[in-house]
């Protein structure tokens, strides 16, 4: 709507995921990898037209990240990984980076539905 809000009104309880304008591949991440985990984790693209929306396109230069970039918040507001632009296999990334937060083991042997191409 037309509320103000803070990227820190997105945090405090669970793991948010952040991602520019042209990061749709990690909020698709995203759902993969909290359904394999059963973890909980928020996801949202900041852009001028999502919701929540990013009407002044600060998102970037405040997070250090391109359009398609992203950045992973603990519950605590800190942030606990980031990527500066687009990655190739996105739920791969995500779930090893989410993995290592957390203190999980290592993912090991992949599924085909969380690698591709080489």
């Amino acid at each position: 709507g037309d509320e103000t809000l803070s990227t820190l009104d997105l945090f405090g309880r669970d793991f948010v995921v952040l991602a520019g304008p042209d990061g749709h591949e990690w909020i698709a991440a995203a759902q993969v990898v909290a359904a394999r985990l059963g973890a909980p984790l928020a996801a949202y693209r900041l852009d001028a037209d999502s919701d929540p929306a990013d009407r002044g396109n600060r998102f970037g230069d405040a997070y250090g990240v391109t359009r398609d970039g992203v950045v992973l918040v603990r519950p605590d507001g800190f942030v606990g990984w980031r990527s500066r632009g687009a990655q190739p296999q996105p739920a791969r990334v995500l779930d090893d980076v989410l993995r290592s937060l957390l203190g999980l083991e290592p993912a090991g042997d992949r599924s085909p539905s969380m690698t591709s191409g080489g």
